[in-house]
């Protein structure tokens, strides 16, 4: 289904009412904050730090025609959708901004492209890579149900053929050419184009009400010395422990519990603790270790023993929907979960406040940011009719959505004072400076059984599919996932 601008009213009065929301957004300490409900924070008006980069796409008059975006319909955040919300304001703003710079229209074809409906969604790509010419100017789609197996069938060109594309600036992740770049080609990138980004972002929910009641620090002071590592975070539980609560189910009962492990944000914890889950020749060739590193065998068996013998201080269900529900009780001092969920506990009666994932000990130098498999990657297929526009529309989006976007849906997501707060504003500019995505989160879905998932940690995984002896477990899963990292290297060199 594609979507216009201009099916839902006339374009200059759209422009026009997008002006007049936005300054509105600006100026009403944030009364509208998307779903109908007063908002207490300001939002942040973007754009106007003196240390805003140039943009290096120059204006330029295509005449108007139309440009297609293939995306997934259920990335609703990264869609221009009623203009009553928040969210959409920040759409048409960066929208209109990508159009007015190149002389385009932006036409959006939205179908649904999450895992249930991969098959679908990407056999249109294929479909559209395989004519003569494609309709798709860029594709826009979930990383784990699209890059990977979309990639290796030859589908996309490499973007550092793309002049207009500068891959090194801050509105794209780090690494992405050392991490998921096959023989020197890129043929995805990720970045602040897409809010998803951010709400993949892993980082850690306190309830600061909760912790001045039992005289524990607000740890923002230890992220901001460096010294805040997975031992604080334990010990800090233990202190406010619940005696009656389910671990395996997530009840908590009566008491307090000291934090609650989102299983899925587990899977990335490697990212998080500078854990490398593959290996590489000299080359820079991936291949799979025969054995786990010491390293990784001693963190997992320290990760297991604290949620084994946590004495319901931490709870790791397997429903990830418990976490929000049991952190808006105000009875979880602490929440290991994606960015994201701050829109489900935005309306919290406590006052919370986030940092980043700890660091495992005192041998980890930096604070890691993990990103989770959903986040959006951003795509150009091989046959499109201007790879230059493609690549001017890519880094202009995601230009605008670095400066003009992500303050304001930090605002809309987190209901936070990011205007005013100095010092919280610091510790999410760290989260997003820091976001990473490893060889193995990127190719999760070809790395079967799914490699990162050695550290999801709930019942399930601790006792059945990896259990307590990770060695074990490698030995036994080694050859496949070999053969994984074999076969995407001969997908890629067959591709010439």
């Amino acid at each position: 289904m594609k979507e216009r601008f201009s099916k839902t009213m006339p374009r200059a009065i759209a422009l026009m009412l997008a002006c007049v929301m936005l300054l509105m957004c600006f100026v009403s300490c944030g009364k509208d904050d998307g779903d109908g409900k007063d908002s207490s924070s300001n939002t942040v008006q973007a754009g106007s730090d003196s240390s805003r980069l140039p943009l290096t796409v120059q204006k330029e008059d295509n005449g108007g025609k139309e440009f297609t975006i293939y995306i997934n319909s259920q990335h609703t955040n990264d869609l221009l959708g009623d203009m009553s919300t928040r969210v959409s304001q920040i759409r048409y703003q960066v929208n209109d901004s990508v159009e007015d710079l190149l002389g385009i229209e932006i036409v959006y074809e939205e179908a649904l492209g999450n895992w249930a409906n991969r098959k679908t969604f990407n056999n249109a790509i294929e479909t559209m890579a395989l004519s003569d010419s494609s309709e798709y100017d860029i594709v826009w789609a979930n990383m784990s149900s699209t890059l990977s197996t979309t990639m290796l069938k030859g589908l996309y060109m490499d973007v550092n053929a793309i002049d207009a594309m500068k891959l090194e600036s801050p509105w794209y992740v780090k690494n992405m050419q050392e991490e998921y770049a096959l023989n020197g080609k890129l043929y995805g990138v990720i970045g602040d184009a897409s809010f998803t980004l951010y709400e993949q972002m892993e980082v850690v929910f306190y309830n600061k009400d909760l912790l001045a009641d039992y005289k524990i620090d607000d740890p923002i002071e230890k992220v901001e010395s460096g010294e805040w590592y997975m031992e604080d975070l334990f010990e800090s539980a233990k202190n406010i422990a619940s005696t009656d609560a389910d671990t395996y189910t997530g009840a908590i009962g009566e008491d307090n519990v000291g934090l609650v492990w989102d299983c899925v944000a587990g899977r990335y914890m490697t990212t998080a603790w500078n854990l490398s889950l593959v290996e590489r020749d000299n080359t820079g060739k991936v291949y799979i270790a025969e054995t786990p590193s010491q390293r990784l065998v001693d963190i997992y068996d320290y990760i297991y023993d604290k949620i084994d013998n946590s004495g319901g201080s931490v709870l790791t269900p397997g429903d990830i929907k418990i976490i929000t529900d049991n952190f808006m009780s105000g009875k979880v001092a602490f929440a290991l979960t994606n960015l994201g969920k701050g829109s489900d506990i935005r309306e919290s009666k406590f006052e919370y406040s986030i940092v980043p994932v700890p660091k495992i000990d005192e041998d980890q130098t930096d604070f890691v940011t993990a990103v989770g498999t959903s986040v959006v990657s951003i795509m150009v297929l091989k046959n499109v009719k201007d790879a230059s526009l493609s690549g001017k529309v890519i880094e202009a989006f995601s230009y605008y959505s670095h400066y003009d976007g992500v303050p304001q849906f930090y605002d809309i997501i987190l209901k936070l004072q990011y205007a005013q707060d100095g010092q919280f504003g610091d510790i999410l500019d760290m989260i997003r400076d820091k976001a990473e995505l490893p060889f193995s989160v990127v190719f999760s879905t070809e790395l079967k059984p799914i490699l990162t998932e050695i550290f999801q940690m709930n019942e399930a995984y601790r006792y059945g599919s990896v259990g307590a002896s990770l060695p074990t477990f490698w030995a036994m899963k080694k050859g496949s996932w070999q053969s994984a990292v074999d076969g995407i290297y001969k997908a890629v060199e067959q591709l010439g």
